[in-house]
């Protein structure tokens, strides 16, 4: 039998290696696309899959969510949730799609090439209607999907070099194609394994769960919808009010600030699960929040810190002095690491034990938020303001869900945070000072830094080895 302890440690690590991977396959792929091809271009594909974002938080039906909340509660009883899940979101999809698709072919008014790359982008709600993520994460094998996620964008990597560097074809659509033929067969590989090796899965049409599922997703996908609005929505306001160029410009930070919180995706996605345990214990999830707290302090706040630093280096040295303009709006977001890594726990804890009310006015109030502060910010100070915007939408989210979450259950991460917060702001300062007047490369600063703040914190038992070697052990009873 697996030790929980010990396979929650392993899907940590593993999941956090493949997404470190995965993001520097993209970050990689990004620079490739920013650099061959034209700002305008560059923000035209990122509001086309900006835009298809939105379809597929209707299409998906927050069905995502419940399948690894309700699987992980009961792995076998609930598995055959999974095929009637896929059998909604298909027909969702296609529904999309069909309706769409049509209606941009005949009535955009886009050139042919805009119309190809969203048709293309398109087809990603029929990929997501059959993503295997929930089983994997339910039976606690994260590290497995996103491996497999991980080699998917190895194959879009190669062959955007391929394309790009060795037979010099500029076509953004076939960059495009590449990598929605990358997400396929990520799905059906992932699926046909999980199939094979760790659980058959039931193919068992159930009218009462398709029910039930859909009940729950209307909750779910209202939720959802008002995250990316508050998340998202930003990039398709600059589009529509400032047009490709800027969005362009903002795009690119974007790109940088998902690659700083990959640490912090693979933490949460292995968490979640474990808070839904314990969903009727209070006192065990209190145990428990207080220890994912400070790892996420831990471990997010020398990125937000650093990545602020060092913005300027980053962007000049991967995109050139072409998106110079990203900077400033680069420094502006990575706060929002700080916040997504330390506020999003309390959010996560609400759905986690069932407050999806609660959860979903708080994402609500945050989506809200964040549309007043776009349409009031955007037309004077353009992404920057946009950028703005984000921070503050996110801030009152995690104020309105902290404020919620502590009558239910209690746990303190504030004296953590601080000396965390602290220690990044010290080592980064003498990693900017031995950059500027010694003259050693940014890149090598940055690893010395993280090495001195990860020393400082465990030689100095602000957290002990045992956290960080055994986090999987402290999570359970």
């Amino acid at each position: 039998m697996r030790s929980p302890a010990r396979n929650a440690a392993k899907n940590i690590g593993g999941v956090f290696l493949a997404q470190v991977g995965d993001g520097i396959l993209r970050f990689f792929i990004s620079i490739l696309i920013a650099r061959f091809f034209l700002v305008e271009e560059y923000g035209f594909l990122n509001f086309a899959y900006a835009l298809t974002s939105y379809f597929l938080l209707f299409s998906d039906f927050g069905l995502q969510q419940i399948l690894v909340r309700n699987i992980s509660q009961n792995r076998q009883r609930n598995l055959h949730l999974y095929y009637n899940a896929s059998l909604i979101r298909i027909f969702l999809a296609l529904a999309i799609i069909i309706l769409l698709g049509g209606g941009i072919w005949l009535f955009s008014g886009y050139e042919a090439y805009k119309i190809i790359i969203v048709e293309l982008v398109l087809l990603l709600l029929l990929q997501n209607a059959l993503n295997p993520s929930s089983i994997y994460d339910s039976f606690g094998y994260s590290r497995y999907d996103a491996a497999l996620k991980f080699l998917a964008t190895f194959l879009y990597a190669l062959g955007v070099s391929v394309v790009l560097l060795i037979l010099k074809v500029k076509n953004l659509p076939l960059v495009v194609l590449i990598s929605v033929s990358a997400q396929f067969l990520y799905v059906f590989v992932a699926i046909f394994i999980f199939h094979k090796k760790i659980s058959p899965l039931p193919i068992k049409f159930d009218f009462s769960a398709v029910k039930k599922l859909l009940a729950e997703g209307r909750i779910i996908v209202w939720a959802r919808l008002m995250a990316q609005i508050y998340t998202n929505m930003d990039l398709i306001m600059i589009n529509f009010l400032k047009g490709d160029r800027e969005t362009g410009y903002y795009a690119i930070a974007y790109k940088l600030l998902f690659a700083a919180v990959a640490l912090n995706a693979a933490m949460y996605r292995v968490f979640l699960p474990l808070i839904a345990e314990l969903k009727d214990d209070f006192t065990a999830l209190a145990r428990r929040l207080k220890i994912i707290g400070k790892a996420l302090a831990f471990a997010s706040l020398p990125i937000a810190v650093m990545g602020i630093v060092f913005a300027d280096k980053i962007v000049l040295l991967f995109y050139t002095s072409k998106y110079a303009p990203s900077i400033l709006a680069l420094r502006i977001l990575l706060i929002y690491v700080a916040l997504v890594g330390i506020g999003a726990i309390y959010g996560s804890t609400l759905f986690s034990i069932g407050r999806s009310k609660t959860y979903t006015l708080a994402i609500t109030i945050g989506a809200v938020s964040n549309i007043v502060l776009n349409f009031l910010l955007i037309p004077k100070y353009s992404f920057i303001g946009a950028c703005v915007a984000t921070i503050l939408s996110q801030l009152v989210v995690v104020v309105y869900t902290y404020l919620k979450l502590m009558p239910i259950v209690k746990f303190r991460v504030a004296d953590d945070i601080f000396i965390f917060a602290f220690l990044s702001v010290l080592v980064s300062s003498l990693g900017y000072l031995a950059s500027k007047y010694i003259g050693i490369n940014f890149i090598v600063v940055i690893v010395f830094a993280l090495v001195i703040y990860v020393a400082i914190c465990i030689f100095g038992g602000i957290i002990s080895r045992d956290e960080l070697e055994k986090i999987g052990l402290k999570l359970h009873k």
